[in-house]
């Protein structure tokens, strides 16, 4: 008889990989699913870190998000509106007259 040890990967959905690298690109491109569905307590766990795991999953998400929008040109801002350049004035400061003795 012969004992053999297999080394398997398992994603948060249960999927099982051969390899390390098969299973983080499963979870990386699989990751906003752990979003869906999570109640108002999981939320208030992630945000004071009390569940550093989601969230780390959820900065991530928001990560995305951004992306997509910034891609998308959701981002830019929007361009300031041209006003007429100043010109200086044609009166003296503070009413004083010129060639008056200060």
């Amino acid at each position: 008889m012969k004992e053999i040890t297999i080394v398997a990967y398992e994603s948060w959905d249960g999927e099982v990989f051969k390899t390390r690298a098969a299973c983080e690109a499963h979870e990386a491109k699989s990751i906003h699913k752990r979003i869906v569905g999570l109640t108002e307590e999981q939320c208030i766990n992630a945000i004071n870190r009390d569940d550093c795991e989601l969230a780390e999953v959820l900065e991530k998400v928001g990560l995305m998000i951004r992306a997509a929008r910034r891609k998308a040109g959701d981002l830019k801002r929007p361009p300031r509106a041209q006003s007429p350049p100043k010109l200086a004035s044609a009166t003296p400061v503070n009413g004083a007259t010129e060639g008056a003795a200060l």
